[in-house]
């Protein structure tokens, strides 16, 4: 199978992993305030309308942030591509080989961490209200939210010294 197959198929399967079920309900209600209202009336009655409002919102914006790097993993690929290139065309005792080799590593890291992050932070505000309180489901979203932004920056950085290094190389 040919590198851009492989690419291909890491691209499709990156997508249909990756699947908004709430998108769906939003699209099939069309009024999304009205949705979540209702099904919130049953969850946690403790808590109040203004707190539900800032957990749905809290949950967007993790949801907007991860949305921002998501599409990002085509890029992953690709620097990996090229990094595999790099370990081809160096010697293992050369420094730029040992470079390559921790870029490799870095960028398997923020992929295994954004498959580990999906299930454990996109859970919808009416299910985490089912076994937490206001203050810990706004702590639950502010954590994967902040990971999310952690993961972005560290993905802008070894992109950037992958194509750093790609140059150096190419230019031998």
């Amino acid at each position: 199978m040919t590198k851009q197959s492989l690419f291909g198929l890491f691209i499709f399967l990156l997508v249909a992993a990756c699947g908004n079920p709430q998108a769906e309900d939003v699209e099939t209600t069309g009024n999304e305030t009205e949705n979540t209202e209702q099904n919130s009336a049953y969850s946690n009655t403790n808590s109040t309308e203004g707190e539900l409002e800032k957990e749905n919102k809290a949950y967007q914006k993790m949801v907007e942030a991860h949305d921002v790097v998501m599409p990002r993993m085509g890029e992953i690929a690709e620097a990996q591509i090229q990094l595999r290139d790099v370990l081809e065309q160096t010697n293992p005792d050369e420094r730029y080989h040992t470079k390559a080799q921790t870029l490799m590593e870095g960028l398997e890291s923020i992929h295994d961490g954004m498959m580990e992050w999906m299930p454990a932070a996109m859970v919808s505000p009416d299910d985490l209200r089912k076994s937490k309180n206001h203050q810990q489901i706004m702590a639950h979203y502010g954590r994967y939210d902040k990971q999310m932004e952690d993961m972005e920056t560290d993905l802008n950085s070894y992109l950037r010294t992958v194509e750093e290094l790609v140059g150096l190389v190419g230019g031998q």
